[in-house]
């Protein structure tokens, strides 16, 4: 029987997404809408059926939560290919989201019955509600719709989509090994995951030959969700090493509603395309977001909960600075510029 260590699991799905992606990006702008540089936007359609492959093959996929599963991608397929046709509108996306997020909250009893305390112990959510809606199963919700959009968010370059998530998922797979949680059942999911996100990097990364488009970005946004929400110190390792996109999207839809916009409104006021306008390459960009990806997941498995949200809360008030920093800097520049024109 081929356990979670056999090497035969992740090339078996590495395989697959890797061929799977090479079919989307030849013969995927026959069939939905390509960018204005003609590469296909559906990418994300090669990792969700490589990773359902292995599901099925390799059974990490319980009986209870089949179902909900299959049905929350089938919607999550349905919306990405849509939206690869034509532009689908942010309030109807939202909703779907949360559609899929309570599929598989209420059928699927994917919930977070606590919390961990920064400062030692747990916070029990079992008996606590809002406006009559368990506590846990609203957090549950919350988390699933946000993690979805924080990766949809970051599928704005070349690899980093992908490359960031593979980190996380890698996170997620190791501390679900580690002895005081020994959850094989989420780390074979989770390194299957990042077997199929390798497969499809190597179409990604850049320059690409292919996007992975909302079917993608989705898919990537709510396995992450789930598999971190098996184990609630998984949501805090996810926080941890998810830390730049997670508040770069904090800091982009307040920005957003700032200015009287959609929080769901696309611009260029994400980090990356800040860090781009100041001439960094797409490769380097990537390289800084892996590298602090690696280094933050590195200290999510070997700190305790409270040390990582501790971790998180630093290490967000330090890019909170570093973006308002820069953001005075640009309006400075631009400034001093007009007043020499």
């Amino acid at each position: 029987m081929i356990n979670w260590t056999s090497p035969l699991l992740f090339i078996f799905v590495f395989l697959i997404a890797m061929v799977f992606a090479k079919l989307c990006a030849k013969y995927g702008a026959v069939f939905v809408y390509a960018n204005e540089n003609k590469i296909p936007r559906i990418g994300g359609l090669a990792i969700m059926f490589a990773w359902w492959c292995a599901a099925l093959m390799f059974g990490f996929v319980t009986k209870e939560r089949f179902w909900p599963l299959i049905i929350a991608t089938l919607v999550i397929l349905v919306v990405g290919l849509l939206d690869a046709r034509r532009a689908l509108r942010p309030f109807f996306q939202l909703i779907a989201q949360i559609i899929i997020a309570i599929i598989v909250v209420y059928w699927g009893n994917f919930s977070i019955n606590y919390i961990s305390n920064p400062f030692g112990g747990v916070i029990s959510l079992n008996n606590a509600s809002l406006l009559g809606i368990f506590a846990g199963d609203f957090f549950a919700v919350f988390w699933i719709v946000a993690m979805i959009n924080v990766i949809n968010f970051m599928d704005g370059l070349d690899g980093l989509a992908g490359s960031v998530t593979g980190v996380a998922l890698i996170t997620i797979g190791f501390v679900s090994v580690l002895p005081q949680v020994n959850d094989y059942g989420t780390a074979v999911a989770s390194f299957a995951a990042t077997a199929a996100i390798a497969g499809f990097l190597f179409w990604n990364l850049p320059p690409a030959k292919l996007f992975l488009g909302t079917v993608g970005s989705w898919f990537l946004g709510f396995l992450i969700a789930i598999l971190a929400i098996q184990g609630a110190t998984k949501v805090a390792t996810t926080a941890v090493v998810g830390a730049v996109p997670l508040i770069d999207a904090i800091i982009v839809v307040f920005g957003r509603l700032r200015m009287g916009h959609s929080p769901f409104r696309g611009d260029l006021t994400h980090l990356h395309h800040r860090l781009k306008r100041r001439g960094i390459s797409d490769r380097a960009i990537l390289a800084i977001y892996t590298t602090c990806s690696v280094l933050l997941g590195v200290a999510a498995v070997i700190l305790q909960t409270h040390n990582k949200i501790i971790l998180f809360v630093i290490f967000s008030v330090g890019l909170i600075v570093f973006v308002m920093i820069g953001s005075q800097y640009a309006k400075r520049r631009i400034r001093n510029s007009k007043l020499t024109g």
